[in-house]
């Protein structure tokens, strides 16, 4: 008797979900059925729009606060709504200037504006067929244009790194191309004279570096090259001494003296391939005669000219004595 009440019970939640199932069913169809009905009706929404100006003048730039988005207002059946509103990303409708009447500002000749409704019946040509354009926004689109400039820029590397010890750059960081040709408006052009790199540290180097580097792009200015390579070229170095005379500046026409010493001793730090192009004439020492008082006393000696490929430069004395012998 327990087994035919425990059986009964069975059969009854068996067809009780059966029962659910079936109701679940045709819930979620009639659902379906629903939302595929309030997709095919018309709805009036706003969706914000890319856009992109074409056919510009010649030899002219867009330059100011162009919108990059136009909100249109549409009528459109749901699916399609939620198309786009799902979508994300969308190919920007274009606006060719020659194709309308671009009119002066107070007489400005770098400011133009149209009014946007004269634009309705050539974007909806590049929407969908069930969408229909009611209203844009902003109302009028204005453009400033500029004179197109093309200019030829030098490159500076912003590069910051110490050679290990032992090791010396062989000259400046090369930057391969050394220069980049710019185009842009030419209010900003001439004003630019040159494009420098992001500033990057390599910290403490012991071989020579190739690297590509990133260009500092100005606002409104389109670079021929958008990075450069690098080369930071280290050798090992040695040190070298030799003795360069010293001259004497501002010394009035009647007097001369004899400096003792008559020449300084320069002591430098140089690269293996640059230890030969090191020579005297590539130095210069100076005092000057106006420092002297009363024609007694000592002089500062200056080091006033090197060569950028040495480093480390000491030289001795930073005094000289003097007599005068007319």
């Amino acid at each position: 008797m327990r087994n035919l009440l425990h059986r009964a019970n069975d059969e009854e939640k068996i067809a009780y979900r059966k029962k659910l199932m079936i109701f679940g069913f045709f819930l979620l169809l009639s659902l379906v059925f629903w939302f595929i009905n309030a997709l095919s009706k018309s709805y009036i929404t706003n969706i914000s729009y890319p856009v992109r100006y074409t056919d510009l003048p010649e030899g002219k730039i867009l330059v100011g606060d162009t919108p990059e988005d136009l909100v249109l207002k549409i009528s459109a059946h749901g699916y399609s709504i939620v198309r786009y509103k799902l979508s994300s990303r969308y190919i920007p409708v274009s606006i060719p200037l020659h194709t309308f009447t671009v009119q002066h500002l107070n007489n400005n000749d770098s400011l133009f504006f149209i009014q946007s409704r004269f634009a309705r019946e050539h974007l909806n040509a590049q929407l969908s067929y069930d969408i229909q354009i009611l209203e844009i926004k902003p109302d009028t689109l204005y453009f400033r244009f500029a004179k197109l400039k093309t200019k030829k820029l030098p490159v500076i590397v912003n590069l910051t790194y110490e050679p290990e010890k032992q090791m010396i750059a062989m000259g400046a960081p090369v930057a391969v191309p050394d220069s980049v040709i710019a185009t842009g408006p030419d209010h900003i052009l001439d004003t630019t004279y040159a494009v420098n790199t992001v500033k990057k540290n390599l910290g403490i180097i012991s071989q020579t570096v190739k690297k590509d580097i990133d260009l500092q792009k100005p606002k409104d200015i389109d670079l021929s090259h958008t990075k450069v390579n690098i080369t930071v070229a280290l050798e090992k170095y040695t040190e070298k001494t030799l003795t360069v005379p010293l001259e004497v500046i501002n010394l009035p026409d009647s007097i001369q003296i004899i400096t003792f010493p008559d020449g300084i001793e320069i002591t430098c730090q140089v690269g293996l391939s640059n230890y030969h192009k090191v020579q005297p004439t590539l130095f210069r020492t100076q005092v000057d005669f106006r420092e002297s008082v009363d024609g007694t006393g000592s002089l500062t000696v200056f080091l006033t000219k090197q060569p950028d490929f040495v480093r480390s430069i000491n030289y001795s004395p930073k005094k000289t004595e003097y007599l005068i012998t007319k």
